[in-house]
């Protein structure tokens, strides 16, 4: 065997399968991002790395999407070194290397199931210079060929996006990576980046103080603790009536199945595809459970309350046994639903109809068409409603936590929140109460999500608080056996106020899986499908893992840095701060048409990418962090909204920091403001003033800042008719505040959204522009709402009056595109419906 081979094998061999307990890696996905959005690691040149005649290179991989092809590493030269490519074929996927850009004749191939986003693997690449060979190998698989070219110059070591001859190269693969470790000829470790940053565009080596640059980066780090929307399902309707789709997992096929009255979606949690699929006959109930049989594969559903239960025929795609007994007699309104693993009996426990909750346990009759109630022993559980339940094994075992009762069950006599654990044994129907584990997450703990975790002693929920009329926040939390306390384990979301969103466990790609409900226009509900990466982080170690790493290796290194330090911290600094009075942004400052153009200095924007260009022309974005972020946007948006003039001090705290106590609270809020204060001392002028609890962001009027100027027009309906290019303009340089998770923010931009569609839609009502001033005001409805058909049939108007009909026939194209894009169904209306 090669003794390179050898040496990396011996100290990289880790098996192909099993889970993750890392936290760190570099995130590489590519779908619908364009090339300057996309994510590359630039280790370094050969030069830097001081290797003259081989590399040894290895490093942890996960391949996030099967069935995408391209590049994952490119060590650049000319000609060109190597080039390892992913290449996914009918029944299996392979690893090929291109050396001198010709293929290798031999490559490692895999089974299709072998690549997903749980199975890390290690890949070692050899590039000997000196005996004009180069290997990969997996495991105790390798494939070896000849470099031909000795390439001229320091070639470039780059995972991911990288350019090739000044030109973009687009085929790159959908992968993560982590633990990217050069070996010296001996086996010595000389670099090592484990990829542990969550946040900046620096990986730090940790042997050799190499640092590599990041560019676009998506750090796995955030995906722990973080909320990643994977897909859009929908739009459902009948939101303003409170009909709500239900939800079931079927777990041999790793697909999420959301069913509605008239269809259903089938989610695919490993291609991340969804099929939607009508049925001939619709559900009739206004409000359903929905849950799937694996053994037998079959799908059921039933009114919440009770009643019949259908059961779903997908090669017919119709319902056998339809209840067609509209609002059907509600006995058992928030029960428990779940498939007895020992039977494959459809089973039901507790409820509540009548002014009454119950405890009964009973099991669905087929043949009977009805619920037969069935005998328990053991420990007496109280009536409940809406408790937790989740399956501990495939032996019939189940937790069962919480819900509200009381003894007798009588509503009348006042229902509480139950903090009892309590496991169901479906062998003998029996129940044993492990204890009042009481709840001190902070939260009210939501049905249905209850995951037991066996391995790691431990259940996880989904905990929600109230957090308006409309929405409630939600986010997970574990209950830890051994050291009997509950964590908060994930950010929180915003879900629409009568969806209760689940939590289940996809172990093929190591992720958890839930969904969130967005209200989206007068009836339509929108279901979002959402993922953390397993192991979870909890709140303090996320926060921990956000703090920088200090190195005194840096500062032996750079003995300039460390005697400015020294004098820093012995040398008393005499300094002042000047007082001055700011004036209210004017917004007449920006009246004329010079002023939309981009300045080169003092500028914010929250349209697009976010950026804060300050007074020596430099974009200092990249020194907010994700929280000083938030709390800067938050400011903004409350100061120059164009209804409030700040925002208060309990509502600050409610948005940034809803989980501290109220001394904590307080000293982040401080620390937070301290230094945006530092960060915006760099523009002229922006002041974070303090009256009666209220904070107002003041922006002095040399500051240009897209929103503001974007608020100070829609408000003024007047300057709107003549500046509708300039509203047009700022949509398009992109959404407002694209790309930032803020679950607050979302109600903003859809007020934002719907005010400035409803003025411009007045306008165009009113009759009083011109064909060119309709187009644009056409354009912008579009950009706010990609399917507005309002601004479609405006702007096909109003380029046939001008005589554009090839260009009108364009839009209507494309309209058409994005329509089934979104909703997965084909636009109804011609090209010649908009004519008449």
């Amino acid at each position: 065997m090669n003794k390179w081979f050898l040496i990396l094998l011996l100290l990289t061999y880790e098996p192909f399968f099993g889970q993750s307990d890392s936290f760190n890696g570099l995130d590489f996905s590519y779908k619908n991002r364009k090339f300057e959005s996309r994510t590359s690691l630039n280790l370094a040149t050969f030069s830097d790395l001081a290797f003259k005649d081989k590399l040894l290179i290895s490093f942890e991989l996960s391949i996030n999407k099967a069935d995408e092809y391209g590049t994952i590493l490119n060590i650049s030269g000319d000609p060109n070194l190597v080039r390892l490519l992913y290449s996914p074929q009918k029944d299996s996927s392979c690893f090929k290397i291109i050396v001198n850009n010709k293929p290798a004749k031999s490559k490692i191939v895999r089974e299709n199931g072998f690549f997903n986003r749980g199975n890390w693997i290690t890949l070692n690449l050899i590039v000997d210079l000196l005996n004009k060979k180069c290997s990969l190998s997996l495991g105790n698989e390798k494939v070896e060929t000849e470099i031909t070219k000795i390439p001229i110059g320091d070639p470039e070591i780059i995972f991911g996006a990288f350019t090739e001859r000044n030109e973009p190269f687009l085929d790159i693969a959908s992968f993560r990576i982590r633990n990217v470790k050069i070996y010296r000829a001996n086996g010595e470790l000389k670099h090592l980046w484990k990829l542990d940053e969550a946040e900046g565009e620096t990986a730090k080596d940790l042997v050799s103080n190499l640092d590599a640059s990041v560019s676009q980066p998506d750090w796995m780090i955030n995906s722990h603790y973080k909320f990643r929307n994977i897909a859009r399902i929908g739009p459902f309707r009948g939101a303003d009536l409170e009909i709500m789709p239900a939800f079931t997992y079927d777990r041999n096929g790793n697909r999420l199945i959301i069913v509605g009255n008239s269809f259903a979606y089938y989610f695919d949690l490993s291609k991340r595809v969804a099929i939607k699929e009508y049925y001939k006959t619709p559900l009739y109930q206004v409000a359903y459970s929905a849950v799937f049989d694996e053994k037998k594969g079959k799908l059921f559903a039933m009114y919440c309350g009770g009643g019949m239960v259908a059961e779903y025929d997908q090669n017919k795609k119709n319902w056998i046994g339809l209840d067609s007994s509209l609002h059907h007699k509600g006995q058992y309104y928030g029960s428990s639903i779940f498939i007895n693993p020992l039977t494959n009996d459809l089973c039901m426990l507790g409820g509540y109809g009548y002014f009454l909750t119950k405890n009964d346990l009973q099991k669905y009759d087929f043949s009977l068409k009805k619920w037969i109630k069935l005998k328990t022993k053991g420990d007496h559980i109280l009536p409940f409603t809406a408790a937790m339940m989740g399956k501990k094994n495939e032996k019939g075992d189940f937790y069962l936590y919480g819900g509200q009762g009381n003894e007798s069950g009588k509503q009348e006599e006042g229902h509480r929140r139950l903090t009892n654990l309590y496991l169901l044994r479906m062998k003998d129907t029996s129940f044993i109460k492990i204890g009042d584990i009481g709840n001190k997450s902070g939260a009210i703990l939501s049905p249905p999500a209850l995951l037991s975790d066996s391995l790691n002693n431990q259940l996880l929920f989904m905990g929600s608080s109230e957090f308006n009329e409309n929405e409630i926040s939600f986010r997970i939390f574990k209950y830890d056996f051994t050291g009997k306390k509950f964590n908060a384990m994930s950010e929180s979301f915003e879900s629409f106020y009568h969806f209760r969103p689940p939590l289940y466990y996809d172990s093929e790609n190591n992720e958890f899986v839930t969904l969130q409900a967005k209200k989206e226009g007068k009836d339509s509900l929108y279901i979002y499908i959402k993922s953390l990466s397993s192991p979870l982080l909890t709140e303090n170690q996320y926060s921990n893992l956000l703090k920088p790493k200090f190195s005194w290796k840096f500062l032996a290194k750079n003995d300039f840095i460390l005697i400015v330090l020294l004098m820093i911290s012995v040398v008393p600094i005499y300094y002042y701060i000047r007082k001055k009075n700011r004036k209210p942004l004017n917004t007449e400052a920006f009246s004329s048409d010079h002023n939309i153009a981009e300045p080169t200095s003092n500028s914010i924007y929250l349209f697009g990418n976010f950026r804060v260009i300050d007074k020596n022309s430099k974009d200092i974005a990249k020194e907010f962090s994700p929280k000083i972020k938030q709390l800067f946007i938050i400011l903004l948006m409350k100061s120059y909204n164009g209804s409030s003039s700040g925002i208060s001090t309990d509502a600050l705290t409610t948005y940034l920091w809803p989980e501290a106590s109220n001394e904590s609270a307080k000293n982040n809020r401080n620390v937070s403001l301290n230094k945006l204060r530092s960060i915006l001392s760099k523009l002229d002028t922006v002041e974070i003033k303090v009256d009666h609890n209220i904070f107002e962001l003041s922006i002095s009027e040399n500051i240009y800042c897209d929103y503001v100027f974007y608020q100070s027009i829609m408000n003024r309906n007047g300057d709107l008719i003549n500046r509708v290019a300039k509203v047009k303009e700022i949509l398009s340089r992109g959404e407002l505040l694209n790309g930032e998770g803020y679950d607050w923010v979302d109600g903003q931009k859809a007020h934002i959204i719907e005010d400035s569609i409803s003025k411009l839609k007045k306008i165009l009502l009113s009759g009083s522009t011109d064909p060119e001033s309709r187009i644009d005001i056409a354009d912008s409805l579009l950009l706010l709402d990609s399917v507005n058909e309002f601004g479609l049939s405006e702007k096909i108007k109003a380029l046939v009056e001008i005589g554009h009909h090839s260009q009108a026939k364009i839009t209507f194209d494309l309209y058409a595109k994005e329509y089934h894009r979104l909703y997965a169904e084909k636009y109804q209306k011609s090209f010649s419906d908009f004519l008449n």
